[in-house]
């Protein structure tokens, strides 16, 4: 019933992104599709959605090994969320340069607000990275 409620009331959750040097803090709706995640992810970091991604769970970090798991596109953010045996959730994007977003669930309480467009970039730190550093334009 607990389970239910959450969904009639927007349950919506503290996500931080961090990639290289930059991290974001966003708010986003618990019921938010992991492909729908990637395009915010990639456009919050301007990155152009133009390679294939993954999302996997690991210890580590990296998207090889032991333990990995990976994890359908399709799955919602409460499908994931609390994540069991102390491991993290990865975005990774371009199976050529490998880039690699760490997905952590925040325990700030959020209220939903119907002013707000989520999902929501609250805070930024740090430089993008950039996408193609090597390419003249």
């Amino acid at each position: 019933m607990y389970w239910l409620l959450n969904k009639m009331n927007k349950n919506i959750w503290q996500l931080k992104i961090q990639c290289c040097d930059a991290s974001k803090k966003c708010e986003v709706d618990s019921t938010y599709k992991l492909e729908d995640l990637c395009s915010f992810i990639l456009e919050s970091f301007n990155f152009d959605n133009d390679h294939l991604h993954k999302f996997y769970l690991s210890r580590s970090g990296s998207p090889y090994g032991q333990g990995v798991i990976k994890i359908s596109s399709s799955k919602k953010l409460y499908d994931i969320f609390p994540i069991q045996d102390n491991k993290n959730l990865f975005l990774l994007f371009d199976f050529g340069d490998e880039w690699i977003f760490k997905i952590y669930k925040t325990t700030k309480k959020v209220i939903f607000d119907s002013n707000k467009p989520y999902p929501i970039i609250t805070e930024e730190k740090g430089v993008n990275p950039r996408q193609y550093p090597y390419y003249e334009e």
